[in-house]
C-alpha cells in the first residue's frame, strides 16, 4: 500500500511538471521541484568528455579530476563505476536529444 501511495504521488508530481525521481544526476540539483544545472560539476561533467574523448580510462579521468579538486558529488575519490555511470547516462541523454532534433 506505501508503495503504491508513493508512486502514485511521483507520478503525480511529475505530471505537474516537478522533478518527482531520486536524487537529480550528477550535474544537476532539484530548485523547487524542477531540475536546474549545477554550475561546479557542468564544468566537471564537460571536462570527463574531454578526458574520455582523449583516450583516457576510468581511472585516469578520476586521478586527474582528484588532482585539479574536483570531487565527486559524495564520497572522498572518483570510482570507475561513478564515471562510467555518469558517461553511459550522458551518452543516453545525447542520444535522445539527437532524436529530438530530426
Amino acid at each position: 500500500m506505501i508503495r503504491l501511495r508513493l508512486r502514485s504521488g511521483r507520478r503525480r508530481k511529475a505530471e505537474l511538471g516537478g522533478y518527482a525521481f531520486g536524487a537529480p544526476p550528477f550535474g544537476w540539483r532539484a530548485d523547487a521541484g524542477e531540475l536546474v544545472e549545477h554550475p561546479e560539476e557542468q564544468e566537471t561533467l564537460a571536462r570527463i568528455r574531454k578526458l574520455r574523448s582523449g583516450g583516457a580510462s576510468l581511472r585516469e579521468i578520476g586521478s586527474v579530476l582528484e588532482r585539479e579538486g574536483r570531487g565527486p558529488r559524495r564520497g572522498m575519490r572518483w570510482h570507475p563505476k561513478v564515471l562510467a555511470s555518469i558517461l553511459a547516462r550522458d551518452a543516453v541523454e545525447a542520444n535522445a536529444g539527437a532524436g529530438r532534433r530530426r
